[in-house]
């Protein structure tokens, strides 16, 4: 059974699809949740994997060889190979992005209220009720689908448990 995201989650997301670049703060002006609020919501996202990553997009159109720069074009030099590969890479980004921009232009770039994650346990794969067990450590949450499940976790895994709360610390 999906959980159902909260308004505060939403708001956060929105915010976020109009420039993942924005600060805590600057979103928490905007959707009027306080900052704390804003970056617990947004932590509760990375760590539902709602949110995979934050990663630049780039320009393709603006990576240059850097051989075609140099007046020397040296044989044993890797960076023209290199740049076409990156080049390559982002631009295939690029085409999938423009593609989502085409659908996103018809439905406003707005996530709607009515929606909902499938998460699974952090354990045992399985997927979670409308009741879930959570553990939280540093700035981490894991979720479980049951206590037994959770009590496993901690046991499996309590020296790297203890290590990132002492990184954090």
């Amino acid at each position: 059974m999906p959980i159902r995201l909260r308004d505060t989650d939403i708001a956060v997301l929105n915010a976020l699809l109009n420039d993942g670049r924005k600060s805590l703060r600057k979103i928490s002006s905007e959707t009027g949740i306080s900052t704390p609020t804003v970056k617990k919501r947004f932590n509760r996202l990375i760590n539902l994997g709602v949110i995979k990553s934050i990663c630049p997009i780039l320009d393709v159109s603006k990576i240059v060889s850097y051989n075609s720069e140099r007046k020397n074009n040296s044989k044993s030099d890797n960076s023209a190979y290199v740049s076409d590969i990156i080049a390559s890479t982002y631009e295939q980004q690029r085409q999938r992005l423009g593609a989502k921009k085409k659908q996103s232009k018809n439905s406003d770039s707005q996530i709607g209220k009515e929606i909902a994650v499938n998460v699974k346990c952090d354990y045992c794969k399985t997927p979670l009720a409308a009741k879930m067990y959570l553990l939280k450590f540093a700035n981490l949450e894991r979720f479980f689908c049951c206590n037994e499940c959770k009590v496993a976790y901690k046991k499996k895994y309590s020296g790297r448990i203890k290590a990132i709360s002492k990184q954090i610390e």
